[in-house]
């Protein structure tokens, strides 16, 4: 009699630095939480650093015997330093085999490695964790090239330089991954593999011809060699096999801490191989859990990591049922459209813009100027603790609608100061003499570099001079705009 397909979830989650940079002990907890509520039987772990036996334990904790985890440190060098375990793997399977350590030119157990777990019904699937090098980073000069187009500007680099940035490590070891070290473990090509982790670059899919034209692509096409070699290995993109279109689903990953950016990178994959496994299902996660989204370390951290968690349902055929059960179902929504500005566009050229403080460089007048290499910051060195503002003269009295924001564009001083800076909470007020000042609204903006739109409460038919914009919360205490554009109401005759 053959045995019943056994529905499964894995999950590969990019913890960053042990899951304590962003909240340190109390986000790791919470970390635990979120991973247990997804209920995943396999989990892929990256960047664990210390931290694998304390995650052990907690997701264990108050589980019975028969769903317990067990936890496998894959990272395991001879001279391994201190909590430099890179990758573990948690399963609540039986493992029926730990794989020999790779080591196979630069592939080491710091790239690569897993178990073989046996289901139910005695069939056997292999399952393993992967990183690949973060440097040469594949998503920086796509996000530029894409904000080069956007802007009417030419990018530094075309499409084959900016896949080249797979070439320097990446490409190489993703190769001896699949061409030596798996057929070394894995000889039976339709035996059921599972590959999850982070590749640290984009999919060679998404950024096809295809989906040129998609939100944040700008008409770009470009040929990443890793995600390619994947597919010529014969597996499935598992989160492209649920979401086939990258133009309404980019499944971003990178990144809910430094901000989400202007061109979408999924940058963490679950890849699948063999007849007997089908995906069934899949989303991403980048936001706390509702209960957790009151910590106080939950503004400045958005998520439990610089990486979002992805999560795939799969069904393994004749594995022998679900003795874990079937998690709820979840689903990616879908990229939503900008919410488009209500009112006519004012002209740059007739606003003045001042702020509160300013690092020298990034001065307030950058926000009216449409390069995506200017902006202004408020000042870091020394730091002006927030709140800070910036002041808009409109040049005459108007009757004001709202105002798009684009938090800050430039790339390049990402990794000295800290990319992704922006507003995480605002208020918005108005005024007719440049003293007193009347609120006109407040909320929070998404860490990315897309146009949002703050509508101004209140102030219909009321005509003003200025608009303050007051950042109260920003990335690492410091507050960024690449652009503004204030709207008006325009009288009829």
């Amino acid at each position: 009699m053959t045995s019943p397909p056994t529905p499964m979830r894995f999950m590969a989650f990019n913890i960053y630095l042990g899951g304590t940079r962003t909240g340190g002990e109390p986000n790791r907890r919470q970390l635990i939480e979120f991973i247990r509520h997804e209920q995943a039987d396999v989990v892929f772990l990256v960047e664990t650093y210390g931290s694998g036996a304390t995650i052990e334990a907690g997701l264990n904790e108050g589980l019975p015997e028969t769903h317990r985890y067990q936890g496998i440190q894959i990272t395991r060098e001879p001279d391994q330093a201190e909590n430099r375990d890179n990758l573990w793997l948690f399963t609540r399977y039986p493992v029926a085999e730990i794989y020999p350590r790779a080591a196979r030119g630069t592939v080491t157990s710091f790239h690569f490695g897993g178990v073989r777990i046996a289901l139910p019904s005695g069939l056997e699937v292999s399952v393993f964790t992967i990183w690949l090098d973060a440097a040469e980073r594949a998503w920086f000069p796509t996000d530029a090239a894409a904000l080069a187009h956007a802007h009417g500007r030419a990018p530094e680099l075309g499409a084959d330089e900016i896949a080249a940035s797979d070439e320097a490590r990446r490409f190489a070891k993703a190769r001896t991954i699949l061409d030596d070290v798996l057929p070394g473990l894995v000889s039976d090509e339709d035996a059921p593999v599972v590959i999850g982790g982070d590749l640290n670059t984009l999919s060679a899919y998404d950024w096809s011809a295809r989906f040129a034209d998609a939100y944040g692509h700008e008409g770009l096409a470009i040929p990443w060699p890793v995600t390619d070699a994947f597919a010529d290995a014969a597996f499935t993109d598992a989160y492209r096999a649920v979401y086939p279109d990258a133009g309404t689903h980019p499944g971003r990953t990178w990144s809910p801490y430094w901000g989400f950016g202007y061109a979408p990178a999924r940058i963490d994959y679950v890849w699948t191989r063999g007849n007997a496994l089908r995906v069934t299902g899949g989303h991403t996660h980048t936001e706390r859990l509702q209960r957790h989204e009151k910590s106080t370390f939950a503004t400045e951290y958005p998520f439990y990591s610089d990486h979002g968690a992805l999560v795939i349902d799969l069904v393994v055929e004749g594995g022998g049922g679900a003795p874990f059960g079937v998690p709820c179902k979840e689903v990616d929504p879908t990229d939503r459209p900008d919410t488009p500005p209500i009112g006519t566009r004012i002209d740059q050229n007739e606003l003045t813009v001042e702020a509160t403080s300013a690092q020298p460089g990034f001065e307030a007048a950058h926000v009216l100027v449409p390069d995506p290499d200017m902006f202004w910051n408020s000042a870091w060195d020394p730091p002006a603790p927030l709140p800070q503002s910036l002041t808009v003269d409109l040049g005459r009295e108007r009757d004001l609608t709202g105002l798009t924001y684009v938090g800050r564009l430039v790339g390049r001083v990402y990794e000295e100061h800290g990319y992704g800076a922006g507003i995480d909470a605002y208020e918005v007020a108005v005024s007719s003499n440049g003293r007193t000042y009347t609120a006109a609204g407040r909320g929070t903006l998404a860490r990315n570099r897309r146009p949002q739109w703050i509508p101004l409460r209140h102030t219909t038919g009321r005509r003003v001079r200025y608009l303050r914009l007051t950042a109260l919360e920003g990335f690492r205490g410091t507050a960024g705009v690449a652009e503004l554009h204030v709207y008006e109401r325009l009288a009829r005759g």
